[in-house]
């Protein structure tokens, strides 16, 4: 029996952090990516506020989550267990110190595909995030958390990481378009 969930993800509330795992149903680079991980999502993102999504692109940016209520994409989202207020507000804290960094510092790591599609995370451009990486930083900045998150996931490897650790993090709902 299917027991899925759909949600609308504009009735969310102000400061509810949600973690937010992408199926791009019809983009190359998105097929390429669940080809290599063996997984269903090829982008992970994240919301805090109604509308909004933090999400790195080809630039780390806080923008309408709009362009994602589509055909082509399935959302999955994932909220953190018991998260108290002062861990919510560490992770609004870093995700505003990323936002605020020179747009150089907020650029996509395209050579760090290479490093993950090479099975070698050091070919990597410094100090540049994938998707999955910026939302395991903000992970792992919770103690619980830490100890799962590995530094170079992909949205694949979050999402069975998530769903193998059901004390931690819960699915609150996906999101499809039909």
């Amino acid at each position: 029996m299917d027991t899925r969930v759909f949600v609308d993800p504009s009735t969310f509330q102000d400061g509810q952090l949600t973690f937010i795992l992408c199926n791009d149903a019809q983009g190359m680079l998105g097929w390429f990516i669940k080809w290599y991980t063996k997984g269903n999502y090829c982008h992970a993102m994240l919301t805090r506020k109604p509308g909004y999504v933090c999400t790195q692109n080809d630039f780390f940016k806080e923008l309408p989550i709009s362009p994602y209520l589509n055909r082509a994409e399935g959302l999955k989202f994932w909220t953190i267990n018991n998260l108290t207020n002062d861990e919510c507000n560490l992770i609004n804290t870093a995700i505003n110190a990323d936002l605020a960094k020179p747009w150089w510092n907020r650029m996509y790591n395209y050579l760090g595909l290479v490093g993950q599609a090479l099975h070698i995370p050091g070919i990597s451009m410094p100090g540049q995030d994938i998707c999955s990486q910026r939302d395991a930083s903000y992970l792992r900045l919770i103690p619980r958390l830490a100890a799962i998150i590995p530094e170079h996931p992909s949205p694949a490897d979050l999402d069975f990481l998530f769903t193998a650790n059901s004390t931690l993090m819960t699915c609150i709902g996906y999101y499809w378009q039909d």
